[in-house]
């Protein structure tokens, strides 16, 4: 069944999501649940300055750095019943020590048109914070190894 169409011109934040393909090669994405921030760098083309008699540029020099994201999260656990098809933050450890590429998935919105960007990479920078009071949190970031590709959702 094809995507509904957008109605609305703004993107809300929640309807940004962050899929990881869980067991490597299953082309099966998970969402990772209680996502509360995914804030997203692309650095973009590098730049070089050029002089010349005209004066100084600064031009594109064509390499651009791939884009990574930090994800601020709740930390959730899950019942064993419940992993096959959750993503908890406790499986991010061992993927931070290792190294390990995972693909992902983020959607920006789930209507037709919407912007998904998919691409492999590489976890690292895990946070954990707990209160007193309160849920625990956490962050991590994901760096992409290579550009993503960019398509949108049909």
């Amino acid at each position: 069944m094809p995507a509904a169409a957008r109605t609305q011109t703004v993107i809300m934040g929640k309807e940004i999501v962050f899929a990881i393909e869980k067991v490597p090669g299953s082309n099966n994405y998970i969402n990772y649940l209680c996502t509360t921030s995914n804030n997203i760098t692309n650095p973009g083309t590098t730049t070089d300055k050029v002089a010349c008699f005209g004066g100084t540029y600064t031009v594109s020099n064509g390499d651009a750095d791939p884009a990574a994201v930090k994800l601020e999260t709740i930390r959730r656990a899950f019942a064993s019943a419940d992993q096959a098809t959750n993503f908890a933050d406790s499986e991010l450890w061992p993927l931070v020590v290792s190294g390990d590429s995972r693909n992902v998935k983020i959607y920006f919105g789930n209507k037709a048109g919407d912007q998904v960007i998919t691409g492999k990479g590489f976890f690292n920078q895990q946070e954990i914070s707990g209160s007193t009071t309160g849920a625990a949190t956490g962050g991590v970031t994901f760096n992409f190894s290579e550009q993503p590709t960019v398509d949108v959702v049909a």
